[in-house]
C-alpha cells in the first residue's frame, strides 16, 4: 500500500515531532538542528501535491548534488529517517550513502605538537591558552566542555560533565 501525506500535514507532524524529542529530554540545540534540516526537506516539497518515498528519495539526490560532504547528507538522511519513523512512515525511509571511515589517528595531535604548543602559548605569556591546551591534551575534553573547570569543581578529585557536541 502506498502511504501518501500532504506538506501541511508534515508540518503539523512536525511540531508534535519537536514536542516528543523535547519531551525526551534532547538538548536545545539537538532539537532546533532536528526541526531546521526536517523543516528544509519539507520546504523542499512541491505544494498541493501528495507526497510519498519518491519525493524523499528526490531529496536525498539534491543534498548529494549540493556538495554537502558526505558525513553532512548522513546526518540529514538519520535525522529524516528518525522523523519519518516516528510519523510511522517506514517505508519512507532511504539509505545513508556508504562511506569507508578515515583512520581516526589522522586527527590525533602528536605529544610533540602539544609540547610545542605549550612552548609557544607560554612564551607569547598566553597563561588561559597554555592552561586551556593542556587541560584538552591530558583529559580528552571537548572545547564545549571547558566551562565546566571551574574552581569549585577542580577541588575535587573528579567531576563530570554532561555535554555533547
Amino acid at each position: 500500500m502506498k502511504v501518501i501525506m500532504t506538506k501541511e500535514e508534515l508540518h503539523y507532524k512536525l511540531n508534535h515531532y519537536i514536542q516528543t524529542q523535547i519531551m525526551l529530554e534532547k538538548s536545545m540545540k539537538t532539537t532546533t538542528k532536528y526541526q531546521r534540516d526536517i523543516k528544509r526537506f519539507i520546504n523542499s516539497l512541491p505544494d498541493h501535491e501528495a507526497i510519498d518515498k519518491r519525493h524523499v528519495m528526490e531529496y536525498k539526490e539534491q543534498l548529494i548534488q549540493s556538495h554537502y560532504k558526505t558525513s553532512s547528507v548522513n546526518n540529514f538522511i538519520t535525522i529524516l529517517n528518525s522523523f519519518l519513523k516516528w510519523c510511522e512512515l517506514s517505508e519512507w525511509r532511504v539509505r545513508e550513502i556508504k562511506t569507508q571511515q578515515e583512520s581516526s589517528l589522522l586527527n590525533v595531535v602528536s605529544e610533540s605538537d602539544v609540547e610545542r604548543l605549550l612552548r609557544y602559548a607560554k612564551k607569547l605569556n598566553k597563561e588561559e591558552i597554555y592552561l586551556i591546551i593542556k587541560i584538552v591534551s591530558t583529559t580528552g575534553i571537548r572545547i564545549s566542555e571547558l566551562d565546566a573547570f571551574t574552581v569549585e569543581n577542580i577541588q575535587g578529585f573528579y567531576f563530570t560533565t554532561y555535554k555533547k557536541g
